[in-house]
């Protein structure tokens, strides 16, 4: 599974990569956040929230249950994002290298991950998991980025 994208924030670098990195951001800037509560984390820098989000598809609504992680690697510029869990599609475990790049009173958000989706013969439900996931991604980072300029 891949995903890939590119997101404006209308923020600096530094505002947009502390709304990225805030978990309260999460749950505040994402449509359809049930849960969000902050978890241990393995490395004292790192950030981690269980979450439980809603996200609607087209007609379709799909529940996910697990895990966003933020890694900070070279603040401001870069981290990764990590989610995991399952839902109605299925389960995915998701690495996300996020790279910040300054631009004229913004800051373009440059993400690419890989990934697993569910099982490796796909059925219908698997096969509906790379644009679920994509979506999600992409939902995940347009929030968060739509918060840095409220910050």
């Amino acid at each position: 599974m891949e995903v890939a994208g590119e997101v404006v924030a209308k923020a600096s670098p530094e505002q947009t990569y502390l709304a990225l990195t805030d978990p309260e951001w999460l749950q505040a800037s994402l449509p359809g956040i049930r849960l969000c509560e902050a978890m241990d984390s393995p490395e004292p820098d790192d950030l981690a929230c269980r979450i439980v989000w809603e996200i609607g598809l087209s007609m379709v609504r799909m529940k996910f249950s697990g895990r966003v992680g933020w890694k900070r690697i070279d603040p401001p510029r870069q981290l990764e994002l990590s989610v995991a869990g399952s839902g109605s599609f299925g389960e995915i475990d998701i690495q996300i290298a996020v790279t910040l790049r300054a631009e004229a009173g913004s800051t373009r958000i440059v993400y690419q991950g890989h990934g697993e989706g569910p099982e490796p013969n796909p059925t219908w439900k698997s096969k509906a998991l790379d644009p679920v996931a994509h979506l999600m991604v992409q939902k995940l980072v347009e929030a968060l980025a739509d918060g840095a300029r409220r910050l």
